[in-house]
């Protein structure tokens, strides 16, 4: 299990990252990959870490996503460092600033969890559903 190397966050921000990982889990990487294990722990009511395994439809391995991952695949999406439509990363950008995971639709999750991955934008949502 991995472990946080982020500045201690408050709840509302593990929160707000946890719901961005789950939309991913359940409604985002399907097509390219399998969720073969979603963990969480709360306390008191509140989300204190989260973590997900996942395995790429056409190979063998499993790769772990954890909050980290997920806060890194953010910033680096709205620091420009991955092309992505602007849209998307003004979309991404306010839902961050302020907490609003209700705003990552499960197609911003997937590019969320491609860029902590893999750095990138491997596959794109509209060409798993043949919309391109």
């Amino acid at each position: 299990m991995t472990t946080t190397n982020w500045p201690e966050r408050d709840f509302v921000r593990t929160d707000f990252l946890g719901n961005v990982l789950v939309t991913a889990a359940v409604d985002g990487v399907v097509g390219w990959a399998t969720v073969h294990d979603l963990d969480f722990k709360e306390w008191g009511g509140n989300l204190l870490w989260a973590f997900m395994e996942i395995g790429e439809t056409d190979k063998n391995e499993c790769l772990p996503v954890s909050l980290d991952d997920i806060e890194q695949g953010i910033q680096d999406i709205i620091s420009g460092e991955v092309q992505i439509p602007d849209s998307d990363r003004r979309i991404i950008a306010e839902a961050s600033a302020k907490s609003r995971s209700g705003d990552i639709d499960a197609a911003l999750a997937d590019c969320i969890v491609q860029v902590a991955l893999y750095g990138e934008i491997v596959l794109r949502w509209e060409e798993l559903h043949g919309t391109a």
